[in-house]
């Protein structure tokens, strides 16, 4: 199986409040964990773009004192280097409905997994109320890229063809004259 067959791009996922357990570090709140949403790799790293939904749906009977949160938990490995990082806090509070939340992260890293996990306090029961979640991530920049090509097209060039190639078999984006030279790496 290859690191492609493994990859999660995305994912979405109903957390009920019904499902949630104790908390076992004994504070006064329930806890449930979401399935890994995201497993995203790269030969090496580069910037990625994030996305997060979170709709809450939560039962109309709930006391206006009633408040839950939900953490996004990133866990961003960066060559041998990985670190469990908590990338966002959504806080929901008062009395439903509540408005669905999504926000958009640029993210740095080789390789990163996402999972959520919703808390909220002792004595509320929310049989019938959950949270939806989601999260959707793709490379935004590309290590092999030479330059933009909507910039080539949008001065009324076509774009290159394959027999356009250089010595190298890649076709070249830049424009008659520019030389971007060979690419080497300092020791």
């Amino acid at each position: 199986m290859s690191d492609i067959d493994t990859m999660r791009w995305g994912d979405a996922q109903t957390l009920n409040f019904a499902n949630a357990m104790p908390n076992p570090s004994g504070a006064e709140n329930f806890l449930l964990p979401s399935k890994q949403m995201l497993n995203a790799h790269w030969q090496r790293p580069l910037l990625w773009k994030l996305m997060i939904s979170v709709t809450p749906q939560v039962d109309d009977s709930v006391m206006e004192g009633f408040a839950f949160s939900l953490t996004a938990f990133l866990y961003v490995g960066v060559g041998q280097a990985n670190s469990l990082v908590p990338l966002d806090i959504f806080n929901f509070s008062g009395v439903p409905p509540y408005t669905p939340v999504t926000k958009f992260y640029d993210i740095p890293a080789e390789n990163y997994q996402l999972l959520f996990q919703l808390m909220y306090p002792f004595g509320t029961s929310l049989t019938q109320s959950y949270v939806l979640v989601s999260a959707f991530t793709a490379p935004f920049t590309e290590p092999r890229m030479v330059t933009d090509v909507r910039e080539y097209v949008g001065r009324g060039r076509d774009l290159p063809r394959r027999a356009d190639a250089g010595s190298d078999e890649q076709p070249r984006y830049f424009p008659p004259g520019f030389e971007d030279g060979q690419m080497t790496y300092r020791r």
